[in-house]
C-alpha cells in the first residue's frame, strides 16, 4: 500500500467549511481537520494525524517535501441536473447551504495548493461560485482551477466556460 499524505494531495472543503483529508472522509465527522474559519486552519493542517487506510492510499504525516496538490471545495449542492449518477445527489437535496468563501479563499492564500477543484452541485449555476472561481483565478496565477461541471447548458455557455478555465 502506497503511504501518503492525503490531507496534501487531495484535501476537501465541504459546503459547510469542514475541511476533511480528502472527500471519501467528509461523511466521518470525527475525521475532520478543522473549519475554515479557525485562524489556525494552516497549523491543524500541519499537523494532522489520522489512523487511516483505503484503496488509494494509507495515510502518513506531511514532510518537508510535501505540497499541497489539489484543493477540493464543495461550494454548495444547488444544481439544475437530476443526473442518476449523480455522487453527492445534489438533485435530491432542498438545502441552500454555500460555503463561506471569504474563509474558503483564506484557506487557498495560506494552503497555496497547486491546484483548486471547485464542485458541487453545479458550479456555473451559482453565482457567487463562479465570483469565486474568477477570483481564484485573477489572484492566485499559479494555481490551476478545475470546475466539476455536467456541462449540460449548451454549446454557447460551455465554450465560454472552457474559455474561462483555459484563461
Amino acid at each position: 500500500m502506497n503511504e501518503s499524505p492525503c490531507h496534501y494531495q487531495r484535501p476537501f472543503i465541504d459546503r459547510n467549511g469542514v475541511l476533511f483529508p480528502c472527500c471519501f472522509l467528509s461523511r466521518k465527522p470525527e475525521a475532520a481537520i478543522g473549519h475554515i474559519s479557525d485562524v489556525d486552519i494552516a497549523s491543524k493542517v500541519e499537523n494532522f494525524s489520522i489512523e487511516c487506510q483505503c484503496d488509494h492510499a494509507k495515510f502518513r504525516k506531511k514532510t518537508s517535501d510535501d505540497s499541497m496538490k489539489v484543493l477540493y471545495i464543495q461550494a454548495s449542492l444547488k444544481c439544475h441536473g437530476k443526473c442518476a449518477v449523480c455522487y453527492v445527489k445534489a438533485p435530491h437535496k432542498k438545502e441552500n447551504i454555500e460555503v463561506n468563501y471569504e474563509d474558503a479563499y483564506r484557506v487557498v492564500k495560506v494552503l497555496n495548493p497547486a491546484c483548486v477543484c471547485l464542485e458541487g452541485g453545479e458550479i456555473p449555476i451559482i453565482p457567487k461560485a463562479m465570483l469565486f472561481a474568477e477570483k481564484l483565478k485573477s489572484d492566485f496565477d499559479q494555481t490551476k482551477l478545475r470546475l466539476i461541471t455536467n456541462g449540460n447548458y449548451g454549446k454557447a455557455k460551455s465554450q465560454k466556460i472552457a474559455e474561462f478555465l483555459m484563461k
